[in-house]
């Protein structure tokens, strides 16, 4: 796959993150609907640490698979440039993904969107599930990438709506570093030597105990600030 391979993903990735800080509400603006006191109870800190769990939880479940994509497509007897195609085609699955957040936006809230990109990610990992051909390896690949970048910034964004302080909007990137960082070692611990699929059940178990968090944020959000109305 190569060098340029890899710039040219990455080149993808940070463009879908662009996309995916546009789809955050603002800051500012989020402030002036989160009351410290929330609509159905409980503090504003602690639904945000809420937030910051599932977005965790969803990390972790969505890198657990990315980092053994390329094993699973070898296992499957797809060719190295096979898989590199079908990977970076999947970023630009996951552009999608994260335009389709900018143009929705919070007209939604927070939860039925994210529970759509679930059930994407969960219908790439079941095509990704010991894959017969190159077509359903790609198309898992871009319903995975799709529905990960569609999903994220209503994660973060649920941890936005509900931190009127600020101060736990700051650790959004470190809930992520530590997704991340556990989803492969955890994989590692749980892979085949001739099957990646218990990764699989992993990674779709950990995106599905994901959205029980974010529900909870979903609910005890005052409406307004899962849908934020602002006057100019």
């Amino acid at each position: 796959m190569g060098f340029p391979w890899a710039l040219n993903s990455l080149g993808v990735f940070y463009l879908a993150a662009g996309l995916i800080g546009w789809a955050l509400p603002d800051r500012d603006r989020a402030e002036a609907t989160t009351p410290n006191r929330l609509a159905h109870g409980g503090s504003a800190s602690w639904l945000g640490g809420m937030g910051l769990l599932a977005l965790t939880i969803f990390q972790l479940g969505i890198i657990a698979v990315w980092a053994y994509t390329e094993r699973i497509g070898t296992l499957a007897g797809i060719s190295p440039q096979d898989i590199g195609n079908s990977i970076a085609i999947a970023g630009v699955a996951g552009i999608a993904g994260a335009g389709t957040a900018a143009v929705i936006d919070m007209r939604a809230g927070h939860l039925l969107p994210a529970l759509i990109a679930t059930v994407a990610v969960l219908a790439g990992n079941a095509l990704l599930w010991s894959p017969r051909s190159y077509a359903s390896f790609l198309t898992g690949a871009c319903l995975f990438s799709y529905g990960w970048l569609l999903a994220i910034p209503y994660y973060m964004g649920a941890v936005v709506a509900s931190d009127a302080t600020g101060s736990l909007t700051s650790l959004l990137v470190p809930a992520q570093t530590v997704g991340s960082v556990a989803g492969p070692f955890i994989a590692a611990l749980v892979v085949g030597e001739a099957s990646a699929n218990p990764v699989i059940v992993l990674a779709s178990l950990a995106c599905l105990a994901a959205t029980v968090p974010l529900a909870i944020v979903a609910h005890r959000l005052p409406r307004n600030a899962l849908i934020p109305r602002y006057k100019e």
